[in-house]
């Protein structure tokens, strides 16, 4: 059928199917599924290191800075909402929680 099945399947799409075409999907699907290794164990390492500076940063944050993030969100919903004003204040509420 060759279509994907979310966003980050496209190139896996692209590629991996002209493999299947030419008797190689094995082999498709074998570096696909090294490269998503490969990549969440080197993301999953670099949350770690990451983790505890970031996590200093938001401690340092005061009410103007809670003040501009709130105004930011709202902009940001209300830029991004289209024509249904209900329906992105539906999704900005399941979205904050």
């Amino acid at each position: 059928m060759n279509v994907p099945g979310e966003a980050a399947s496209t190139i896996t799409c692209l590629d991996g199917y002209q493999m299947a075409k030419q008797g190689r999907a094995g082999a498709a699907l074998s570096i696909a599924a090294i490269g998503s290794f490969i990549g969440g164990t080197l993301v999953t390492f670099g949350s770690v290191v990451a983790a505890q500076p970031l996590a200093r940063i938001p401690l340092r944050f005061g009410s103007v800075e809670f003040f501009s993030l709130t105004v930011l969100g709202i902009v940001l919903v209300m830029g991004l909402a289209g024509k249904s004003m209900v329906k992105t204040l539906a999704s900005a509420h399941r979205g904050g929680g």
